[in-house]
Formats: C-alpha cells, structure tokens, sequence
C-alpha cells in the first residue's frame, strides 16, 4: 500500500485507540457518568423548600397566640417531613436549606415542650437544633439556637451553663444586627441576677434596651411571629430580671407595668398571648412583694380567665410565687389576700392537674 492509500489521521490527533485503551480508563470513564447521573439527582426542589419554608412562617405567626399542645403535632409533622427529606439525596445547597429549616422548626418545637414544662424534651430537641444551625452555616440560626439552649438551661437551674451558651453565642454575634443578638443579651441578663450578681444582670439590660435601638431586620426576623424578639418580649425579660434582683422590687413593678403596657398597645404581629399573661403576672408578684393588695387583684382577676389549655407552665410557676408572695405575716390574716390564695390554687390545679402544690 503507498502512502498516499493510507487512511488520513482525524483532525484531533485521537487515532482508532479507543479499542485499545486500558480497562481502567474505562472504568474511570464509568465512574465519571455515574457521578454526574447521581450529582443531578435530587429528593426536593425550590419549590418544595419555599413550601416548607412557608410553613415554618406559619407555625412561627401560630405560635404567638395558639396554646402549644394545639400546634405541637402540626409542627412535629412537619419536622418528619424534613428530616426523611434530610436522608434522602440532594445538592449541597439544598442540604444546607434544610438543615436551616429544620433547626428553625426543631427550635421552636423545643420552646413548645419547654411552655409545656417538659424540660428534657426541650433541651434535647434544642440541642439538635443547635447541630442542625452548625451543619447550616448560618450564623444568625447559630446564635438564635444558643440563644434558646440558655434560655432552657435557665429554666432547668444550670444558670453557668446558660451563661456559657450565650458567651458562646456572642463569639458569632458581633457583626449581627438583628433581633437575635438583643435576645441573647436579655437572656444573659436573667441568668446573671439569679446568680445573685446584680452588676452584671444590670449591665446585660442596659446593653439589650441599647442593641434594640441598633436592630436591623435580618433572615429571622422577616420570618416574623415568634421568631422575632419584640419590644414587649424584652420589656418581659427585663421585668423577670428585675424580680430576681436584690431589693428592686420598685423597678420590677416599673419593668413589668412596662411590658403590659407594650403588649396592650403593639401590633398585631408583635402581639404574643402567652407572654402578656406572664407579664401581667410578673406585675401582680412585684405588687405583691410591695404588700400592694389591690394591683395584684387587678391583675390576677384577669389572668383567671385564661383558658386553661392555654395557661403555660411559666405562667402556672409565676403565679404560684404570687400566691407566695402573698403568705407574708403582714398579710396573713387578710381575707381577701386567702381568698386570691385560694383562687390562684384553683387556677394552677385545673390548668395541671395533679400538680404539687408547694
């Protein structure tokens, strides 16, 4: 054959030597396709996640005025859904959208159990809310999550591991602006005065009335409902603290008629039911304490028409230290004082029966 027979090399320089090529190009090749078929495959979409996403809104705007063993099973249900849609295949981002979602929806579920005064279940559906924010990347998530494990921490007497929780927050919240950042201050702030360190529970209320004069809506915030760390909410927070200060029971009267006045007067989507009848009662203790017998009946009267599936534990807890407050040998022997006394139990005994009353 002479050279000009020959049949002319492709234009790319490959030759015929595919046929001839080592098995594991081959297999590499293989490996490559099954890659991409897999990396193109996923169990959720945007649309599916801006459905979640609007549901989590949902159950965060419910949450403000539904008792939570109304919303608990609804939010549960949703939890399910995103966590076996975790199991299954889907992009990076995807992933991290919903881990976001479901430390959102975990965390609020975790404040349910807590109003409901299941503690443990309540810490340890906020501990995966926590991992779930860490997974996410998102820092404000971050910080809102810490923020609440102190907030349950609190409740349940670990007041250093609740500080703890919100130092280490406050590590990730320097460049936040929004709510979440005035949410943990304030929570540092209860903690801290019932260590009996006055100073530094002051400070901590000055700084959170200071961040929320700086508040710029963020990703948490335009959820909005009980995500949202509102003026009345703080103005609560503060009157809590004040309670547990040594001698300032002027200022916790001041604090909490602050906080009912707040919730009387705010808009609706600031408005949250539960938190204005603690507020209410924090008024009625700090009168209490200040032999003021009218202010608390005042107060307590309208408390009583709380309906009992709605009556929390902080709520119950709060009132139970009224009617406390209220045994002092100044005013022991008031019938009215054992009449509010008597009211108070009843209140607290149909809301939880079986409860220990002290």
């Amino acid at each position: 054959m002479s050279a000009d027979s020959r049949e002319p090399l492709p234009v790319d320089g490959s030759t015929h030597r595919q046929a001839d090529a080592p098995n594991g190009d081959v297999e590499a090749l293989n490996r490559t396709m099954r890659l991409s078929a897999l990396a193109s495959e996923s169990n959720v979409n945007a649309t599916l996640l801006a459905q979640i996403h609007d549901e989590i809104r949902e159950l965060a705007r419910r949450y403000q005025n539904e008792a939570p063993r109304v919303i608990i099973s609804d939010m549960a249900d949703l939890q399910d859904i995103v966590f076996r849609l975790l199991e299954g295949r889907q992009p990076p981002h995807y992933t991290r959208d919903l881990y976001f979602l479901s430390s959102l929806l975990t965390g609020i579920l975790a404040e349910a159990y807590e109003d409901l005064g299941d503690l443990r279940c309540a810490l340890t559906h906020i501990r995966t809310a926590v991992l779930c924010a860490e997974n996410s990347g998102h820092d404000t998530l971050r910080v809102w999550t810490l923020a609440q494990q102190a907030l349950f921490l609190y409740w349940s007497g670990a007041l250093h591991n609740s500080l703890k929780c919100s130092a280490k927050g406050e590590s990730i919240s320097e460049n936040l602006h929004g709510t979440t950042a005035v949410r943990l201050v304030a929570g540092q702030a209860r903690a801290w005065a019932a260590l009996g360190n006055d100073r530094s529970a002051e400070e901590s209320l000055n700084a959170a009335a200071e961040l929320e004069g700086q508040v710029v809506p963020d990703e948490l915030d335009m959820l909005g409902g009980h995500l949202v760390f509102t003026r009345p909410r703080r103005l609560y927070w503060a009157a809590d603290t004040a309670l547990l200060l040594n001698e300032r029971n002027a200022l916790a009267v001041r604090e909490a008629a602050a906080a009912v006045d707040a919730y009387n007067t705010c808009s609706p989507e600031e408005y949250s039911y539960n938190n204005h009848q603690v507020s209410k009662a924090d008024l009625a203790l700090a009168r209490a304490r200040l032999s003021d017998i009218d202010g608390v009946s005042e107060e307590v009267s309208s408390i009583f028409a709380v309906p009992s599936v709605q009556r929390s534990h902080g709520l119950l807890t709060t009132m139970l230290r009224v009617r406390n407050a209220m045994s002092t040998q100044a005013l022991s022997n008031s019938a009215e004082v054992s009449s509010l006394q008597e009211q108070i139990e009843h209140f607290c005994g149909v809301s939880r029966r079986g409860i220990a009353l002290p």
